[in-house]
């Protein structure tokens, strides 16, 4: 597609829109806030646009959104940080994707993330601070991915109750040491990206490679 113009705010009268497939094109200007009205919505796709300044916390604040199933931003020019409790209200929500080439920033250890995630991308941004061990706490994550950051210090131990995950990618960030042995409890691991841990198990396919 080549759709080159803003997204007009009048979407906000689609009360019965559920999905927005809107990806690669070239879509400009803002992330109209009236989105934060549809509360049938239930998919998000807008990834590779020039979609730039803030996300909208009226995607999150009133709660309408509580059907999202799939969020995708990612590879646009999104900028700020995120509040706390930016997905606390999508209680159904299985993937979010704010990674590529976007511009965010700010901690990440204290958001509460819904428990249904599935798939978590926030690569390729600005995000600091350590990882959170609440994290440990998505028992249905099977992809995770925090590469290409500016996170430091070690990742929590308490990833071994991860046991759905499948792709975990930590590298291009400033952690501190190695990825500790207790990844051989993950059996379901195929894909990993960071520093060489001492034990794997049996994972089917691994893939190491050294923090940048």
């Amino acid at each position: 597609n080549n759709l080159s113009y803003a997204i007009p705010t009048e979407i906000g009268s689609l009360s019965v829109l559920r999905k927005i497939y809107l990806q690669d094109n070239k879509l400009l200007g803002l992330l109209p806030s009236q989105i934060g009205s549809l509360s049938s919505l239930e998919s998000i796709y807008l990834s590779q646009n020039y979609i730039f300044d803030n996300i909208p916390n009226t995607l999150w604040q009133n709660g309408r959104l509580s059907n999202l199933e799939e969020v995708d931003l990612s590879h646009n020019l999104f900028t700020g940080t995120l509040a706390n409790d930016f997905a606390r209200s999508w209680n159904r929500l299985e993937k979010l994707n704010l990674g590529g080439r976007n511009f965010l920033k700010g901690g990440i250890s204290s958001i509460i993330w819904p428990s249904t995630l599935k798939e978590l991308d926030m690569s390729s941004n600005f995000f600091t601070g350590t990882i959170p061990a609440r994290i440990a706490a998505l028992s249905k994550l099977e992809v995770l991915d925090l590469s290409s950051n500016e996170l430091t210090g070690g990742f929590p131990s308490t990833v071994y109750n991860l046991d759905n995950l499948r792709i975990l990618d930590l590298g291009g960030s400033e952690f501190q040491g190695s990825i500790s042995s207790f990844l051989g409890s993950l059996s379901r691991l195929q894909a990993l990206t960071g520093s060489l841990p001492t034990e794997i198990g049996t994972s089917a396919w691994v893939c190491f490679r050294h923090f940048l």
